[in-house]
């Protein structure tokens, strides 16, 4: 089982935490996008010169989720959702309503780590409040306690770098801060 295999990985690597996967059932993410266009599976939904996502949604909407992650949840003092691919890694497990809906009901501090940059195929011309703003269409306004958001500005080399990766480094400027509604 999938659940096996982390936890035989996990001992193999020594890992301290628990791994826990959102369901064990074989399932894929879909996306609606922008164009009325439905597309399957996570390479689909990545896929570059494509409309921009709408929502995501799981393929088969009855896949339970495992329930350890939801008593995880339940239990937590912190609950970190993000960073990681908006659509195809954060909110892929987001999609999944029972894991929504235990993140609301946690009284665990719920913190979103926004992504540093765009990412082609998914959050292409996104700016950080698209970013929240998508986390919190799956959770609800309120549910956030802190977002956090990198404020660094990388070096020219790497600027150069996501230019022609055709990558957009994400900021905060006070207008973006004030479009910010968690």
């Amino acid at each position: 089982s999938f659940v096996q295999s982390i936890k035989q990985l996990s001992e193999f690597l020594n890992v301290q935490a628990d791994i826990l996967p959102v369901t064990e059932e074989n399932t894929h993410i879909c996306a609606e996008l922008m164009d009325g266009t439905i597309v399957e599976q996570e390479f689909n939904v990545r896929q570059l010169d494509k409309a921009a996502i709408k929502r995501i949604f799981i393929q088969n909407p009855s896949a339970e989720v495992y329930q350890p992650c939801i008593d995880a949840l339940r239990a937590a003092d912190v609950i970190t959702i993000g960073p990681g691919s908006l659509f195809t890694t954060t909110i892929a497990c987001l999609a999944f309503k029972d894991i929504s809906q235990a993140i609301r009901d946690s009284n665990a501090v719920k913190v979103y780590i926004c992504n540093t940059t765009t990412q082609p195929g998914q959050t292409d011309d996104y700016f950080l409040s698209d970013h929240v703003q998508q986390v919190v269409s799956y959770l609800g306004i309120g549910v956030l306690d802190y977002v956090i958001l990198n404020s660094s500005r990388p070096s020219q080399d790497l600027m150069d770098l996501y230019a022609r990766e055709k990558v957009n480094v994400l900021l905060p400027t006070p207008e973006e801060i004030h479009k910010i509604e968690t």
